[in-house]
């Protein structure tokens, strides 16, 4: 944790945030675009928007993707290598800011659960563009439990975010009075 913490101090300058809202904005924004050029494609999103997934829901996307939505997935795919990482640091290094110094400085670990569960997501997304249409069931059911628990992750970070503002306020409160 220690590491961590070394990192994220590093990190917390107007050049890191500065850099890492840029990579968010440029990445994000890349993928954004990608995602309405599949759309006028297919008519359809794309599945990592989506909470959970189905072997007939995976079928149907891909499926109205054709050849060109599935190349523009591609690139979504490729850019989904660097969106988890991006997004999960730029959380922990708010979060970090609201916590460091604090018994809830562990809570940074919790900003970067949705990325990892996102990664393992990917790889399963992945798989399913790779393979389409021979989607395996099995795949899908963890590719599906990823997706929700992912989900979860993001609540969790939330109501670590919300826990740490309140604790911020109450301890500029108390010494305030």
């Amino acid at each position: 944790m220690n590491r961590l913490y070394s990192i994220l101090e590093q990190s917390i300058t107007w050049k890191g945030f500065a850099l890492v809202l840029s990579l968010l904005a440029l990445v994000g924004g890349t993928i954004g675009y990608t995602v309405a050029q599949i759309m006028a494609v297919s008519g359809q999103g794309i599945l990592d928007f989506e909470f959970g997934h189905s072997v007939g829901r995976i079928n149907e996307v891909l499926g109205a993707y054709g050849g060109e939505g599935k190349a523009l997935y591609h690139r979504v795919q490729l850019l989904d290598l660097l969106n988890p990482v991006i997004y999960s640091w730029f959380t922990a290094m708010l979060l970090y800011l609201l916590v460091r110094g604090s018994r809830w400085s562990w809570f940074v670990v919790l900003a970067l659960l949705p990325g990892l569960f996102d990664y393992a997501e990917n790889y399963f997304l992945y798989q399913f563009l790779v393979t389409h249409p021979a989607i395996d069931a099995g795949q899908v059911q963890i590719a599906n439990v990823l997706s929700l628990v992912k989900q979860g992750a993001f609540g969790v970070t939330v109501a670590a975010f919300a826990f740490a503002c309140v604790q911020k306020v109450l301890a500029r409160s108390a010494t305030e009075d």
